[in-house]
């Protein structure tokens, strides 16, 4: 392959890749021999969001990719069984923030936009096109049709369309009430919100463009920006997370001016961050890990300082090891973590001879172990009468690295 980065992968290795997927659907467990195991959990992300649960023997790891723990319009919550993993594999987008009310919010951004709507401005609002894009899509248009506002609202051409295709066609993958409903209408048919031209960016007159990319490096969301920051009347909604480094993460951190195509551009727009964002927040990781029971934890997708927080949090709450490994540190987690008391009737015949082959074992065979060999077995805490045929005794599962 080439050095630039368009040459990392070509059209053929795409069509090679894809002759290799094989379907699962949700819920189901793919057994891939009679060790190794897959199953799929809805994520509720974004459509066709999913985790995977991955089980090869007594070990397994649930991968939960980007997950939502709470349902919004178009799509509903994560849902998981307690599937007790011996790792949990979780984003941390948002270790810290903790979402206030989600109807509060939606007044909040109604409210935003409307005002801009009677004082003539322009809402621009950048969202990536499979989302965000939708569920503010619903509930804009929901709140035209009540209010009867003539206002245009437009999406951007292209990934936003092919998306609302989408989700047109996958219905049973969205929310219950879309589902409820679509007999009747499908939600996804929008009557006020039509595609965006570019022609349209400097006509007079309110509008709500939804334009991407969301984090405002590129593309439309970035040229309306240059062509609207200067006039106050007009409004910046950011829905989601930025980047450090990206147009949108300097001008939520309050920046005056910020340079595009090596032009200064005075930023007078009212800018508003409303997080609207599908990933789950700080109390939506910990009710996963609630809900779930893994043995221990792997933070990923987040910033270090943040997912320290995280860490620390989860190791208090649920007195489990949590680990955030740097990209590309390899993290060793330890397996078959079965530690843990238990207690269990014994019969002392089976205890006679389950002790006597741990000692056989450990007398024959401990000076040969290989490094790395695994001992298991059962420590007594409390020895009983070898007459009591039926005596509950303490039990720790343990095991010994060698």
């Amino acid at each position: 392959m080439g050095g630039k980065e368009e040459d990392f992968f070509t059209s053929q290795n795409i069509k090679d890749c894809m002759k290799k997927v094989k379907i699962i659907s949700l819920h189901q467990t793919i057994w891939v021999d009679d060790q190794l195991s897959i199953k799929a959990y809805y994520a509720g992300h974004v459509l066709g969001a999913c985790m995977f649960l991955i089980s090869v023997g007594n070990d397994s790891v649930l991968y939960t990719g980007d997950y939502n723990m709470t349902a919004d319009r178009h799509l509903g919550a994560a849902w998981v069984d307690k599937c007790k993993p011996s790792l949990l594999i979780t984003e941390s987008t948002y270790a810290t923030t903790i979402r206030d009310s989600k109807r509060a919010r939606e007044q909040d951004f109604l409210k935003k936009v409307h005002d801009c709507m009677d004082r003539k401005g322009k809402v621009l609002i950048p969202v990536f096109a499979l989302g965000r894009a939708q569920e503010l899509c619903i509930l804009l248009e929901s709140y035209w049709d009540r209010m009867n506002l003539k206002a245009p609202i437009y999406f951007s051409l292209g990934l936003v369309e092919k998306a609302n295709h989408y989700y047109k066609l996958l219905i049973p993958w969205t929310s219950q009430k879309i589902k409820s409903t679509f007999v009747q209408r499908n939600l996804f048919e929008f009557k006020y919100i039509k595609p965006f031209d570019r022609s349209y960016t400097d006509n007079p007159g309110p509008m709500v463009v939804f334009a991407t990319p969301g984090m405002l490096h590129a593309g439309t969301s970035l040229n309306l920006f240059k062509n609207w920051a200067s006039d106050g009347n007009n409004m910046l909604i950011m829905p989601g997370y930025c980047v450090a480094g990206t147009v949108g993460h300097q001008v939520l951190n309050g920046a005056k001016q910020v340079v595009i195509d090596n032009k200064r551009i005075n930023v007078n727009i009212k800018v508003e961050y409303m997080s609207f964002s599908a990933h789950a927040d700080a109390k939506g990781i910990m009710q996963l890990i609630t809900n779930t029971e893994p043995n221990s934890v792997l933070l990923v997708h987040g910033e270090d300082g943040k997912m320290d927080f995280l860490k620390k949090q989860i190791e208090k709450e649920f007195h489990i090891n949590c680990y955030k490994p740097a990209n590309g540190q390899t993290q060793v987690v330890p397996s078959g973590q079965l530690a843990g008391q238990v207690k269990v009737k014994l019969d002392a015949q089976v205890y006679q001879r389950a002790c006597g082959q741990l000692c056989r074992y450990k007398e024959h065979n401990f000076k040969r172990a290989r490094p790395s060999c695994v001992l298991r077995g059962c420590v007594i805490n409390e020895m009983s009468s070898a007459q009591d045929k039926d005596v509950g005794n303490d039990l720790q599962f343990v095991e010994s690295q060698v």
